[in-house]
């Protein structure tokens, strides 16, 4: 399913407008705050969310608020894709060869690791997390459990069920002679990103380094919250 970030001017007037997002049990609100992960960022009283879990009609309703910006990933920063010729077929540089001196194959040897333990099924309400009312006004966050929804979690006991194997040293293997391997060079095209999606990304999801409490320097990522492959991204 495709991912969409949703960046959003104005979040007062998207509670008003979606009153049912601040009911728990709203199937649309499930969607969106449980399905989708949770995953939003707020700036004062704007928002962006990764959206994975609504199409169609649910999210129709939302590209329609001239308040609210759907876009996928690559509309947002552009992207870098293989170049293809007339015909469509990809393009490609010289390839780069590698040398190989023969060596031996070296072979890991295992041994037993960390103990891993029959777990059991413990199941528990869902919890909830209200911040605002029953008439929409903000309140404290509270945590409630969900009168109808569970939660299942797997808790270790103290049965081992087995151990995990690990690589604790190599051995030669089978003599390996020299060989040459040949290494495909792509050629790239890039497609830029919409600029006016990428500022109001940038205002939202601020990217500046900051200290922490303890003096580190902390960079924030590029994507606020990574739900599929980046490297493409320009």
């Amino acid at each position: 399913m495709t991912t969409y970030y949703c960046m959003c001017d104005d979040v007062v007037q998207l509670l008003s407008d979606f009153p049912e997002l601040q009911d728990p049990e709203n199937a649309t609100r499930w969607k969106l705050k449980n399905l989708s992960g949770g995953h939003t960022h707020y700036n004062g009283n704007t928002s962006i969310k990764a959206l994975s879990s609504i199409e169609g009609e649910d999210l129709q309703k939302i590209k329609d608020k001239d308040y609210i910006h759907v876009a996928e990933i690559e509309d947002i920063f552009g992207q870098r894709v293989q170049s293809r010729d007339d015909d469509g077929n990809l393009m490609w540089d010289d390839p780069i060869e590698h040398f190989v001196a023969g060596h031996f194959r070296q072979v890991p040897v295992y041994g037993d690791g960390d103990p891993v333990y029959v777990k059991e099924v413990v199941e528990e309400p869902l919890m909830i997390k209200r911040d605002h009312d029953e008439d929409g006004n903000p309140i404290p966050e509270v945590w409630i459990p969900s009168p109808t929804r569970t939660v299942k979690t797997f808790v270790d006991t103290e049965e081992i069920n087995y151990y995990e194997q690990v690589i604790t040293g190599y051995t030669d293997g089978d003599w390996v002679d020299d060989y040459t391997w040949y290494e495909e060079v792509p050629q790239w095209d890039e497609i830029p990103g919409d600029p006016a999606l990428r500022a109001k990304y940038d205002a939202i999801w601020d990217q500046t380094p900051y200290t922490d409490e303890e003096g580190n320097t902390i960079n924030p990522p590029k994507v606020f919250l990574e739900l599929g492959p980046t490297e493409h991204l320009l």
